[in-house]
């Protein structure tokens, strides 16, 4: 593919001078020129968005200049000659077939688009030596010009549209095989079997599946069976992690682990509280702090109240996290949780 300038003669809009280079860079040009153009300002940049540095970089010359550095140069036009007697605008190709005719080139080649009121003129095009136009409805056939131009850089760029990962037939055969189990768990009758298996196989061939489509016809499958075992599927799927969970808030509580189920405590979430005499400030490690001559408690300490009077129960640690604070108490009968309402970060 050759270096390609696009060329906007005499924009009339700064707003259609930004959009086309926003349009240039998406997908991967970045040579404009233009040609007499209006004056630019905010909206030009507005418009660019991302594309700022296509249109800085924008040239200046005049359709004299552009026909001497380019060795190709293509008029793009929406008026074309009714017959190939008038050979002003004729043969003309569209901007699938100039990719055709000009992605072997080695060198430079420059797109004019014409002015967004009358396009280019005769004396332009003449100067040109290939036509392009692109094909549209004969009640509205002129394109506005950023929407032109990123209709042709659409064409000649021809980028991929990106690849994702397909199931493979291993992946496949092992969903047909599933099928084929659950029809057995349903009693699917003997002599549809056959040909149900073909259509699926037929249906899910031609949707080209992803490994994540497999894998949750699979997971819906399953869950079917589940249902007709007479087993809630929530609760085989996580009774074994809710007894891990229910054992680690046994540890930390210190209370007796029976292996039940026991619901979650909810998350500590209160504002912060200000402290007055009757609380006592600890660190992490349940160790008393002191105060400044303010009465305020240093950074970093926990504070908590009515731990006298609880008989023989000292702080042993306190445990912070992103939604609160824990704070164990060492009583005469083992570790035990204060109350959430006696616990507070100073404010």
């Amino acid at each position: 593919m050759p270096e390609i300038a696009i060329v906007l003669v005499e924009p009339l809009h700064e707003g259609n001078v930004g959009f086309t280079a926003r349009v240039m860079k998406n997908f991967g040009f970045s040579d404009l020129v233009l040609v007499n153009p209006c004056p630019l300002g905010d909206l030009a940049r507005a418009c660019a968005m991302h594309a700022s540095d296509v249109l800085e970089k924008a040239r200046t010359l005049t359709v004299e200049e552009v026909c001497s550095e380019y060795p190709l140069v293509v008029a793009t036009t929406g008026g074309l000659s009714k017959s190939v007697c008038r050979s002003m605008r004729m043969p003309y190709y569209s901007p699938e077939e100039l990719r055709d005719q000009i992605g072997s080139i080695k060198g430079k080649v420059a797109i004019l688009f014409g002015r967004e009121n009358r396009g280019l003129s005769n004396e332009e095009v003449r100067r040109c030596d290939l036509i392009c136009t692109i094909p549209s409805s004969p009640a509205y056939p002129i394109l506005n010009i950023s929407h032109a131009v990123g209709i042709v850089c659409h064409e000649l760029a021809a980028l991929p549209r990106g690849t994702y990962r397909l199931a493979e037939r291993e992946e496949m055969e092992g969903l047909y095989g599933h099928l084929s189990t659950f029809l057995d768990r349903i009693e699917h009758p003997d002599f549809k079997r056959k040909n149900t298996l073909l259509m699926a196989r037929r249906i899910l061939g031609r949707t080209r599946l992803t490994t994540r489509e497999v894998s949750t016809i699979h997971g819906i499958l399953r869950r079917a069976e589940w249902h007709m075992e007479g087993e809630e599927p929530e609760e085989k799927k996580y009774r074994g992690r809710r007894k891990i969970i229910d054992f680690l808030l046994s540890v930390i509580s210190g209370r007796s682990w029976g292996g039940g189920l026991s619901p979650v405590p909810p998350p500590l979430r209160r504002p912060p509280v200000r402290i007055g005499p009757e609380w006592h400030t600890v660190d992490l490690d349940g160790n008393p702090t002191g105060r400044d001559p303010h009465g305020k408690p240093p950074a970093g300490a926990i504070a908590i109240r009515g731990v006298p009077e609880r008989r023989g129960a000292e702080p042993h640690r306190a445990v912070r996290n992103k939604t609160g604070v824990r704070v164990l108490l060492d009583a005469p009968g083992g570790l035990a949780p204060l109350a959430p309402a006696a616990v507070a970060s100073p404010s």
